[in-house]
């Protein structure tokens, strides 16, 4: 992986990885290291690797309305028409195809523009978008040369992006201010305040990484700011009824521990729930928030859990939990989650999906095939490596297994797109091809505007923007 990216995603990756295996092993090369706000990304550069609340918040939040899986009273879902199936070069199918799913369409019927941005020689990543009065904000990082496979990151600072209608992207970033910097996400407060948060390395100290804050008006002039916050912020959600902060912990050499705050408005945080485990996905949705990791310490058992609450303050448990969640989203007021098992060789041919109306009775509702692809006398496994909602579409990224991906040198599978979470398209972005450094499409960010999906991620090392327009 991009080593310094080490970001939300790399650390998430190996936290949902080391929660399915005994022991403190470090994953085996090619499972990759996910990236996280707060020093995940040590990790890969070193190349070493609740109770129940109370009845009356469980009844209400049990009881709380929703429609189907998948829809909406107040707007229709949107209808996914898929082009005739066709494979990207290289990949080929699972050995048995799953009993309960079937691969989709090669593309939608989206039509897709692309932009990228960034300076010839270097690297860029863009991460977040949020919707600002002017237009569309997006934020990442700029590093000035490649990024090494192994190694300390190169000179970086963090960059912002703002178009107006999501098809056309700019660079407005302020001179000189964001030196040092990952921006990671990007969130509107109620009042139209836009909020930018990141990991700041300090200068010659490598590995020694702050959580960091910036606030703006327009997405052009930032100022910092402090939220109350604590270090180790790995993403935040933000959802109808507020904001929901993970914050990772390492206490001595094995024992993680994980926080959730709150925020009714993005502004005042507060301490809500302190798990002895660790958290591998979170989300905010129209009714609520959701969380899933695992309990325990390694190398003793560890146990999978699914946390759920109306209020962001008050916490329910799932009596049985589904196993190996790696992400999950909101979806028109309820939930869709992705499981795989990390654990045995060859990896898993095939993720699961799970549908719940509430964030704690789940029901499983099939399998989704992912490709493999020939690498050099060996074979490379697709697994899901990060899941986004936006306009009532899910979109799910994969990156390859060994020996495609080591260390810091990552290659992208087949990003997906769904409008149920059940049937899957791929979108017609470019696949890393394996052993070409820094090739291929990754989606981290979306949102719907205006009847439009704009993504926002990586293509080829540069930062880059999609626009998809229904037919």
């Amino acid at each position: 992986m991009h080593d310094d990216r080490l970001d939300p995603d790399l650390a998430r990756r190996l936290r949902a990885y080391e929660s399915q295996i005994p022991g403190d092993e470090a994953p085996p090369p090619g499972v990759r290291r996910s990236r996280g706000f707060a020093g995940w990304w040590v990790l890969a550069i070193g190349g070493a690797a609740v109770a129940a609340a109370g009845l009356f918040l469980a009844a209400t939040f049990l009881n709380l309305p929703s429609a189907p899986a998948g829809q909406s009273s107040s707007s229709p879902t949107p209808t996914l028409v898929p082009s005739p199936a066709t494979s990207p070069e290289g990949f080929t199918s699972p050995p048995t195809a799953s009993p309960t799913g079937s691969y989709p369409a090669a593309a939608s019927d989206f039509r897709w523009d692309l932009s990228v941005l960034g300076v010839p020689n270097g690297s860029a990543f863009a991460y977040d978008v949020a919707e600002v009065a002017s237009g569309l904000v997006a934020v990442g990082v700029q590093y000035e040369q490649p990024m090494p496979n192994l190694g300390p990151p190169p000179q970086h600072e963090g960059r912002v992006w703002h178009s107006t209608g999501g098809r056309s992207w700019e660079d407005v970033t302020p001179p000189d201010f964001f030196g040092r910097v990952s921006l990671q996400s990007v969130f509107s407060r109620p009042d139209g305040t836009l909020v930018a948060l990141g990991t700041i390395s300090e200068e010659d100290k490598l590995g020694s990484l702050t959580s960091g804050a910036w606030e703006s008006v327009d997405g052009s002039t930032w100022r910092k700011i402090s939220t109350g916050l604590p270090n180790g912020v790995v993403r935040v959600g933000h959802g109808s009824r507020g904001y929901v902060a993970q914050i990772d912990s390492l206490v001595g050499e094995a024992t993680h521990r994980t926080e959730i705050w709150f925020s009714v408005d993005g502004r005042e945080w507060e301490h809500v729930r302190t798990l002895a485990g660790r958290i591998v996905a979170i989300g905010a949705g129209d009714e609520g928030f959701v969380a899933s990791g695992t309990l325990g310490t390694p190398p003793g058992s560890l146990a999978p859990f699914v946390i759920a609450s109306a209020d962001g303050r008050n916490w329910v448990e799932a009596s049985g939990p589904p196993t190996d969640i790696v992400e999950l989203a909101p979806l028109a007021g309820d939930w869709v989650a992705i499981g795989y098992a990390f654990g045995g060789a060859p990896l898993a041919d095939h993720a699961t999906t799970w549908f719940s109306t509430n964030g704690l009775d789940w029901v499983r509702r099939g399998d989704l095939p992912l490709r493999t692809v020939p690498a050099g006398g060996s074979t490379c496994n697709e697994y899901p490596s990060g899941l986004t909602a936006a306009g009532g579409w899910l979109v799910l990224a994969s990156t390859l297994s060994g020996p495609c991906t080591e260390g810091g040198f990552v290659v992208p599978g087949i990003q997906r797109i769904s409008a149920e979470g059940t049937s899957w398209a791929a979108l017609p972005f470019e696949v890393g091809t394996p052993g070409t450094s820094g090739s291929g499409s990754t989606v981290n960010g979306s949102i719907a505007v205006g009847g439009r999906l704009v993504l926002v991620g990586e293509a080829n090392q540069k930062a880059a923007f999609w626009i998809g327009e229904a037919p």
